[in-house]
C-alpha cells in the first residue's frame, strides 16, 4: 500500500512538472535598460498623428521563434485613450534606418480603436498581438507603430535607451496621413531620433513553424471609391490563396470578413464602400489542411463622387 501511494505521488508530481514545463515554454527578451523617458517614442503622445519605426538588432534579441506579445515601459501612471493604434513588425539586414520602411516590408500584428496608452502605473504595458510574428533570429527586427488621435499631451512618457540611427518617425497634428503606414513611400526620409523605446518581446517557444510559407510583398493598388487590387509574392510552392477582407479590424478565419479564392497572386476586391478603411488578410494553401499564416495589410478607398453640389 505504501509503495502504491509513493508511485501515485510520483506520478502526480511528474504530471504537475509536465504542466509547469508546458506553461513555461516561453522566452521573454528585454532590450534597453535606459531610465530616461520622453513622449516622443514609442507613441509620440505630443502629436495627434504619427508613425514611428525602431530597429532592434538580432545580436541583442539572440532568440528566434514566434513573437505573440510586446511590452513598452511607461515611466508614469498617466494614461490617455487614442482613437486608433496599429503595430507592425518586419525585418531588415541593415543595422540602422537610413529612411522609413514601407508597408510592403511589414506584417500588421496589432490594430485597435479606443486604445488606452499607459498601464495605469509605472511599468511595462503589454500588447497581445492579434497576428503573431515569426522571427527567424537572423535579420534585425523593426517595430513600426502608427497612431491617430484628436488631442495630444506630454504627460505620457515611456523609457528609452539612446541608440544612434535606430529610430525614424513622421508626425503631424493636422495631416492624418502621418499616422498611416500606407502613406510612407520609398522616398519618405522621416526624422531621425536616438530615443529607441525599451521593449520586451514575448516568444511562444512551443510554436512549430508551418511547412506552408507565408506570402510576401502584400500590397494594394488601383484603389478607387469602390474597388482595389491586392497583389503578393509566393515564397513557397503554393498555387492557391485565400484573401479575406473587412471594413473594420478583424481576426481572420472567424467568419467576419468577405472571402475571395485566388489561383493567381492577385485579386480584385469590388463593391467596396467609398472613403473607408479595409483590412486584408492573405494566406497560402499548400494542400488539404496545410495553410500558411496570414499576412495582413490595409488601405483606404477614395471618396465617391458628390451627388449634389454644396451651394
Amino acid at each position: 500500500m505504501k509503495k502504491h501511494l509513493t508511485l501515485l505521488l510520483l506520478a502526480a508530481f511528474m504530471a504537475l512538472s509536465g504542466a509547469i514545463q508546458a506553461q513555461s515554454g516561453r522566452t521573454t527578451v528585454t532590450i534597453g535598460t535606459g531610465t530616461s523617458a520622453a513622449h516622443d517614442t514609442p507613441f509620440a503622445m505630443f502629436y495627434k498623428n504619427s508613425t514611428v519605426q525602431m530597429v532592434y538588432l538580432a545580436s541583442d534579441i539572440n532568440h528566434a521563434g514566434m513573437i505573440d506579445t510586446i511590452w513598452f515601459y511607461a515611466n508614469t501612471a498617466n494614461q490617455m485613450a487614442v482613437n486608433s493604434l496599429k503595430i507592425y513588425l518586419g525585418t531588415t539586414s541593415s543595422t540602422s534606418l537610413s529612411s522609413m520602411m514601407t508597408a510592403e516590408d511589414f506584417d500588421e500584428v496589432y490594430s485597435a480603436t479606443s486604445v488606452t496608452i499607459g498601464p495605469g502605473s509605472a511599468g511595462w504595458q503589454a500588447f497581445a498581438l492579434a497576428e503573431p510574428f515569426y522571427y527567424d533570429g537572423v535579420d534585425n527586427l523593426v517595430v513600426c507603430r502608427c497612431k491617430h488621435h484628436s488631442a495630444y499631451q506630454q504627460a505620457n512618457t515611456f523609457r528609452y535607451t539612446a541608440t544612434t540611427g535606430a529610430v525614424r518617425y513622421v508626425r503631424n497634428d493636422s495631416d492624418v496621413t502621418a499616422g498611416d503606414l500606407e502613406s510612407v513611400t520609398s522616398s519618405t526620409m522621416g526624422t531621425t531620433s536616438t530615443y529607441r523605446a525599451n521593449i520586451k518581446l514575448g516568444f511562444n517557444d512551443n510554436y512549430v513553424p508551418p511547412s506552408c510559407l507565408k506570402v510576401a510583398n502584400l500590397q494594394s493598388s488601383n484603389i478607387t471609391s469602390n474597388s482595389a487590387t491586392i497583389a503578393w509574392s509566393e515564397t513557397g510552392t503554393a498555387t492557391q490563396w485565400v484573401v479575406e477582407y473587412h471594413n473594420a479590424s478583424f481576426t481572420p478565419g472567424m467568419g467576419v470578413g468577405t472571402i475571395v479564392y485566388a489561383s493567381d497572386t492577385t485579386a480584385t476586391l469590388s463593391d467596396l464602400l467609398p472613403n473607408t478603411t479595409y483590412y486584408v488578410a492573405v494566406h497560402a494553401v499548400c494542400g488539404a489542411g496545410d495553410t500558411s499564416m496570414n499576412r495582413m495589410t490595409s488601405f483606404r478607398t477614395q471618396c465617391g463622387p458628390m451627388s449634389t453640389i454644396p451651394f
